[in-house]
């Protein structure tokens, strides 16, 4: 059961990282319209926010690569102990990406302008699916070590 769980959980992180790589490499003069107010898109620093975009996206590869090479390789990886290292680690990669937009989050809900939207649009897409994947990975992981 244990084991079958992490594979949906690794199925579940490719999917979400390789779209994060989607948006944020291969889309990222798109995505950097969503970061970036209209009237400030003329700003030489949009190529900044393209680059940083490409950057973010990349990691995401990697991450969407482990969790396919998990997941082709699930039978080398059954044991507890290694299910929790694997989840423990994918739950701080979403977490920390939920918890950078929390401040921002927080400016925009008491009626600041924020650095970008997150209580709106595709970026409170991201915010929530990223903490919905974190605590997916955690549980596993916390499962997995009293397993």
């Amino acid at each position: 059961m244990l084991e079958t769980l992490f594979i949906a959980v690794l199925a579940a992180n490719a999917l979400w990282f390789a779209g994060a790589f989607h948006v944020f490499w291969l889309k990222g003069p798109l995505t950097s319209n969503m970061l970036i107010r209209r009237e400030h898109r003329d700003s030489p620093l949009r190529e900044t926010v393209i680059a940083s975009g490409r950057f973010l996206g990349g990691i995401n590869l990697g991450f969407s690569v482990l969790s396919v090479l998990l997941i082709l390789f699930s039978g080398q990886f059954t044991q507890p102990t290694q299910i929790f290292v694997c989840c423990t680690a994918f739950a701080v990669a979403h977490g920390s990406q939920f918890v950078g937009n929390v401040p921002i989050a927080w400016q925009e809900h008491k009626g600041n302008t924020p650095l970008w939207p997150v209580l709106r649009g595709p970026m409170l897409f991201i915010f929530v699916v990223d903490l919905i994947m974190a605590a997916l990975n955690g549980v596993l992981a916390i499962a997995a070590l009293t397993h």
